[in-house]
């Protein structure tokens, strides 16, 4: 009776989690730069600190640094990667998690976290470009090496994001059972 408890309770965070999901694409669908910021302005803040360059928001533009001359918008803005890194790291840690007292908390963390691992992954694909745009120009405009440059460094970076939640569930329940 109580692994059907726990499975029921598995089930209710899974939906949860999902809803979660699902609220930040359909946040993303209808948000704009200005309600967008929260996530553009931890990248614009990176960008700043690698490049030594300002960026300046315009709500109609994202924040452009015209030294660059680059915008970080609503595309930059990373909400779809932000979805698939909370999903996927919460629905590992619902599987995992032994003590269903500790979903929520959990679950939390998971929404925090991925949000940072998006931050650093939207951060790090902007800085790869700016990169290859300095040494590769010609190449670096094309939008097919744009598009695959994000895809290589979102997917490498899921991976990574993926391997670690294991990694640290695996730590955790290993530590529950040895006391």
């Amino acid at each position: 009776m109580k692994k059907l408890n726990l499975s029921w309770i598995r089930l209710c965070y899974f939906a949860l989690a999902l809803c979660i999901g699902l609220g930040i694409k359909y946040f993303y669908s209808v948000a704009n730069n200005e309600q967008l910021r929260f996530m553009l302005f931890p990248v614009h803040l990176f960008i700043e600190l690698q490049t030594g360059y300002q960026g300046v928001f315009e709500a109609d533009r994202g924040y452009f640094f015209p030294n660059l001359n680059i915008c970080i918008d609503k595309s930059c803005a990373g909400l779809n990667f932000f979805a698939i890194a909370f999903l996927s790291c919460s629905f590992i840690v619902i599987q995992k998690t032994v003590k269903e007292r500790q979903l929520p908390v959990y679950l939390f963390i998971s929404l925090s976290v991925s949000f940072l691992v998006t931050v650093l992954a939207n951060s790090s694909r902007i800085f790869l470009a700016l990169l290859t745009l300095r040494s590769f120009p010609t190449l670096a405009t094309q939008s097919w090496f744009h598009e695959a440059q994000g895809v290589f460094v979102f997917i490498s970076i899921l991976l990574f994001f993926h391997i670690f939640v294991l990694y640290i569930m695996e730590f955790v329940q290993f530590q529950s059972s040895s006391k």
